[in-house]
């Protein structure tokens, strides 16, 4: 940095640097240093962030040197020599922080910003300690460092959206973050989420910085951390009108950082203030951390939700082209392995279960089972239910639109009003039976509640008679194990593992599960 013009923060080019560094050539005394600078210089190049602040300190390296180099005459050779060995022991130190920071991928350097930030004020201390050991006369400005140290500072931080759009922009270094550890990525997408909150949508850098961090997510498997999204920022509803859903619903058409389809859903029963809307953000948190425990081997992937986008929440996630369960069967009647289709809808629950706390997922039914690409089941919504119960203070059998859901229900909910895994057991049953036969439990009866009135009573679906339900799977020894699941007795239901245990014939080995 040229010492007269620190206020305004101008710096050499690297080419005036290495002239400099030349004049002191004719000194032998001086050689050591100059090979340090040059390596600093070179260093100097390399690092892909706090540019500002590490151009300062490089200029403030070669002004120690300059300041002994203009005190040579009046040091004398055995005094020049001591204190050319403190300045490159000096100097020495910020060449090996810089060689540090140099080989450091730029992503990696940008999320160490504060650390080399700290490092670099602390060499400038040292350069400061050595000249005064010395007792030499400072050039204007070297003791003023941190004033400018500040601006740098000040300055490169200010550059921080510009960095991330380039890195954004760059495919190769997006494949370098995709690297890294999940928690680095992690940091490195919320970084840039940060900045992609400050952009308005119409702002160019905001579609670039939306396709970086889409990108880094294809690339390393990693969700961006944050699941409170914003409408317009994060994802954009698509349409007047919603494409689908029922009666506790509705389902939109939308898209997630400007590159993926989604399904947003509506949740119609849970108009609640801003504060029990945080809360529920909170709550749904738990679909996130399943699904990356589960790798969405059986867990429909969530990205988060959107409370700023009408009366209702919205549930963000992927969307799955070939819809629901029930919706898959009807399509491709001939073409599905039934077997293999509720066995891994029962895994799916295994993963809920196997929790240390087991989770409940509270309203299974083919309704509620997503069909990936590569037509495997993924379950979604679960524990929404309790979910919702907690935020309202509505029990969920009160719910608007809960009585969809009652061919599903154990019937002991009723009265007891919990939810347990016991009583997921049922609902798998009533929903293999729903695959199995293409329509809804007691489907004979028009009226929910007259189906709950029914169960209470001991009541059970009457065994189907069509040949091509039992061509499908569902032959004697499943029927009379799918009895035992919706046992009125809870404590006689089979565990999740005895239901997987007894879906799995020979042709599918359980470790495929």
């Amino acid at each position: 940095m040229a010492i007269t013009s620190l206020a305004v923060l101008s710096f050499k080019t690297a080419a005036e640097i290495a002239a400099d560094i030349a004049q002191f050539a004719p000194v032998p005394a001086l050689a050591p240093a100059c090979g340090i600078l040059l390596g600093i210089l070179r260093c100097c190049e390399r690092v892909g962030t706090n540019k500002d602040e590490i151009l300062q300190l490089r200029d403030r390296c070669l002004n120690l040197v300059r300041i002994i180099w203009a005190s040579s005459e009046g040091l004398g050779p055995s005094k020049l020599t001591i204190a050319m060995d403190q300045c490159c022991a000096v100097l020495t130190d910020v060449q090996v922080k810089l060689e540090r920071w140099s080989k450091l991928g730029s992503v990696q350097a940008f999320l160490r910003q504060k650390q080399i930030s700290d490092d670099i004020s602390e060499a400038n201390t040292k350069l400061t300690v050595c000249l005064d050991e010395l007792k030499l006369t400072a050039l204007f400005g070297f003791h003023s460092w941190q004033a400018d140290f500040d601006i740098c500072k000040a300055r490169d931080h200010g550059e921080i959206t510009a960095r991330l759009v380039d890195i954004a922009e760059k495919m190769d270094e997006l494949k370098e973050a995709a690297q890294l550890e999940n928690e680095e990525i992690r940091k490195f997408m919320a970084v840039m989420n940060q900045a992609l909150d400050q952009l308005g949508a119409g702002d160019a850098r905001h579609t670039t910085l939306a396709t970086g961090i889409y990108r880094l997510q294809q690339e390393s498997g990693v969700l961006p951390p944050t699941t409170a999204l914003k409408s317009n920022v994060h994802v954009r509803r698509i349409g007047r009108y919603p494409v689908g859903g029922g009666p506790k619903c509705d389902i939109w058409e939308g898209q997630w950082l400007e590159n993926e389809k989604v399904a947003l859903k509506a949740l119609r029963n849970s108009r609640f203030p801003p504060k029990e809307r945080k809360r529920f953000q909170r709550e749904v948190n738990i679909w996130r951390l399943v699904w990356e425990a589960d790798k969405g081997k059986y867990i429909l992937p969530f990205y988060g939700t959107v409370t700023d986008d009408g009366p209702y929440p919205l549930l963000v996630s992927p969307w799955q082209a070939n819809g629901t369960a029930i919706e898959w069967v009807k399509k491709n009647t001939d073409d599905i392995d039934y077997i293999k289709l509720v066995l891994g809808i029962a895994c799916g629950i295994r993963v809920l279960h196997d929790w240390d706390t087991p989770i409940v997922h509270g309203d299974l039914k083919g309704e509620n089972i997503l069909i990936s690409d590569a037509g495997e089941p993924l379950l979604s919504d679960f524990g929404l239910s309790k979910i919702l119960e907690d935020c309202t203070g509505t029990p969920f059998t009160q719910t608007k639109g809960i009585s969809d859901s009652f061919r599903w229900f154990a019937p002991e909910i009723f009265h007891s009003g919990k939810l347990t895994t016991s009583s997921d057991i049922f609902s798998f049953s009533m929903t293999a039976l729903e695959l199995f036969t293409g329509m809804p439990p007691f489907s004979h009866i028009k009226q929910p509640p007259q189906v709950l009135i029914r169960m209470e009573r001991g009541e059970r679906p009457e065994k189907p008679t069509d040949s091509l339900v039992k061509a499908r799977g569902l032959d004697d020894t499943l029927w009379e194990f799918l009895e035992k699941c919706w046992a009125q007795d809870p404590n006689a239901r089979p565990s999740i593992q005895e239901v997987i245990q007894e879906l799995t014939p020979p042709r599918y080995p359980l470790d495929t599960f």
